[in-house]
């Protein structure tokens, strides 16, 4: 591990440099780690030797889909397709924030980023730190909880160093603004039929008072 950035006690330009440079790590195809507002991410631009590298480190399965993190919604076109009108509503009341939506993916996505399937989990996080990180890398970057595989995600950028150092590029920690809650995950693969993956931060209830605008509620995945 070559660069940990602890942002709890310094002013503002030495974070942004901070940022700065986990940004070049990572558009130089190098793993980086991140708070976000639920828990800590490991990540990096999409290429298929840095996701190699991700799934080699946290021991996962490749049949197990990574998650895009974008900032706004400009290039969503050129990584999605027949977008329904949940995810608007859901994107308008939810992001950015603690909630993963599963889409049909464009053609120019690789199926090594999405475990060989035909969709794509497209997440906008609500952490300051992650959102700096994103408009200065400028492109969605992939990203998974910090954590090897089965095992609990790690809260603390302390934790991800102790676990991670040896094959992260650069870490950035700030724990104070992570929630440790996970974000909820809702597919809108069938839009007729939307189905929560995983119950996180958004509950069931919240997220059908949204959808009740068009006729849907949501099922949890048993």
């Amino acid at each position: 591990m070559q660069s940990f950035y602890d942002l709890e006690n310094i002013d503002s330009i030495h974070c942004k440099r901070a940022i700065d440079h986990l940004a070049r790590l990572a558009l130089d195809g190098n793993l980086i780690a991140f708070p976000t507002e639920t828990v800590y991410g490991i990540g990096g631009i999409v290429n298929e030797d840095t996701i190699e590298s991700l799934y080699h480190l946290k021991q996962r399965e490749k049949s197990l889909a990574l998650t895009l993190l974008l900032h706004d919604a400009v290039n969503l076109d050129l990584l999605a397709v027949d977008i329904p009108k949940a995810f608007f509503l859901l994107k308008d009341a939810f992001m950015p924030g603690s909630i993963t939506i599963i889409l049909k993916k464009h053609d120019l996505v690789p199926t090594y980023l999405t475990g060989g399937k035909n969709t794509v989990a497209i997440r906008y996080p609500s952490n300051p730190v992650s959102i700096s990180l994103l408009r200065e890398i400028k492109r969605p970057i992939f990203a998974t909880s910090a954590n090897l595989s089965k095992q609990a995600p790690l809260q603390s950028g302390k934790e991800v160093l102790d676990q991670f150092g040896s094959g992260l590029a650069g870490i950035v920690s700030k724990d104070s603004e992570v929630k440790g809650i996970p974000s909820t995950i809702i597919s809108l693969e069938d839009p007729s039929h939307p189905i929560i993956i995983r119950e996180g931060a958004i509950s069931q209830i919240e997220i059908n008072g949204v959808l009740r605008s068009l006729d849907l509620s949501v099922d949890i995945l048993e």
